[in-house]
């Protein structure tokens, strides 16, 4: 898993350096790195929703509505680019289009798990939702409603 790769990645890189010092790792994967203290995401792209469905290709993205809507449901997030233990985090790419995640107990058709078995709108672009790949579902870990 990731948290496997990086916690290997980092016994590496401390052994290396052959000091007891600071662990100072420059890389991580290609969409998501260590820098500094912190894990840095990368740039976020946007993707669009389609038939209720997103293809993420990294770990943070915007999420924009379709053409000519101002609400859409996101029911399904594609599995084709995602390992499992993967990291994704979304939001809302206009705060004047709302977002809404929705469960596969609501949903009936997609791979969204959410923690209260409901549907979560994102109305703002500073809510944010996070995920974890579980092999063919995604999972959810946290979720922050600011708007």
């Amino acid at each position: 898993t990731w948290g496997d790769e990086l916690n290997t990645y980092l016994r590496v890189e401390h052994t290396a350096g052959g000091t007891h010092g600071a662990i100072t790792p420059t890389s991580v994967t290609s969409t998501g790195r260590i820098k500094g203290t912190f894990i840095n995401l990368g740039t976020p792209s946007t993707l669009t929703i389609s038939s209720g469905s997103i293809t993420p290709t990294r770990s943070y993205h915007s999420v924009a509505v379709e053409s000519g809507t101002t609400d859409n449901n996101l029911d399904t997030i594609a599995t084709t680019n995602a390992s499992p233990g993967d990291l994704l985090v979304l939001y809302a790419a206009d705060a004047s289009k709302n977002i809404v995640v929705r469960d596969v107990s609501v949903s009936r058709t997609g791979n969204i798990f959410l923690s209260d078995k409901a549907s979560f709108t994102m109305n703002h672009n500073t809510d944010r939702i996070m995920f974890v790949f579980g092999g063919s579902n995604w999972i959810e870990l946290s979720r922050s409603n600011n708007g």
